[in-house]
């Protein structure tokens, strides 16, 4: 069965995935393996998708997947002053498998945490039984 994925809000409640030179992280979320969304966020900031820069309505923040979905959250690193071979490669922050078992949509709220920093996101799945979008 194919599903609808909405991204609606996330919640910065920790950063500094760089430790202590650091405060923020420089966020960015794939779907599928595919990077979708990118900002430097700092403990509190909250994001709602709909209204965010590179989100120009609700077709840029809805996916189409089968039977299951990951969300994945990395803190890009260019290593330390710039120099990628030292301490570099990018934080993994989290990840959340989306499998559905019914047919009706589906709001939920996950926490993903890693190397020290903690995001809440909210996001909705919907049933793609007419093979369009409910959000366009």
């Amino acid at each position: 069965m194919s599903y609808f994925l909405r991204l609606i809000s996330l919640e910065a409640n920790k950063t500094g995935a760089d430790g202590w030179f650091n405060d923020d992280d420089e966020l960015y979320i794939k779907v599928n393996g595919e990077k979708v969304w990118e900002d430097d966020l700092n403990t509190g900031d909250m994001v709602y998708f709909d209204e965010t820069e590179g989100f120009v309505d609700d077709i840029q923040n809805s996916f189409v997947f089968d039977n299951t979905a990951t969300i994945s959250f990395y803190d890009e690193d260019g290593g330390i002053f710039g120099v990628e071979e030292i301490a570099g490669g990018d934080d993994f922050l989290g990840s959340h498998t989306i499998q559905p078992t019914s047919v009706d949509p589906l709001t939920e709220i996950v926490n993903l945490s890693g190397s020290g920093s903690e995001y809440t996101l909210t996001y909705e799945v919907t049933p793609n039984f007419a093979n369009t979008s409910p959000f366009f």
